[in-house]
């Protein structure tokens, strides 16, 4: 492939990439006011064998920041698939 192939096909798909949307309805709209300081935590019961609790907390900018617990899972009769981010994640 010849360098102005290349550049090209790269052009392409950032135009493509530029036009993509997330559902039928478009992408959601940024909120950029959040409360500072809005906190919301959920808790599993106590007693089933399984702890794990969930934090959605916000700073007051951009986001909402998800601090997420689990301990206790079971180690068979799964599938138990785990997703773990090597880092935070930057949203545009």
């Amino acid at each position: 492939m010849t360098p102005s192939r290349i550049i090209l096909w790269l052009s392409t798909l950032s135009i493509a990439a530029a036009d993509f949307v997330t559902g039928q309805l478009g992408d959601a709209a940024q909120n950029l006011n959040n409360p500072n300081g809005a906190a919301y935590y959920a808790a599993l019961p106590s007693g089933a064998g399984i702890e794990g609790s969930i934090l959605a907390s916000t700073d007051g900018g951009l986001g909402t920041n998800f601090d997420v617990n689990f301990a206790n899972l079971p180690t068979e009769g799964g599938p138990f698939c785990m997703y773990s981010a090597p880092e935070e994640a930057d949203l545009i």
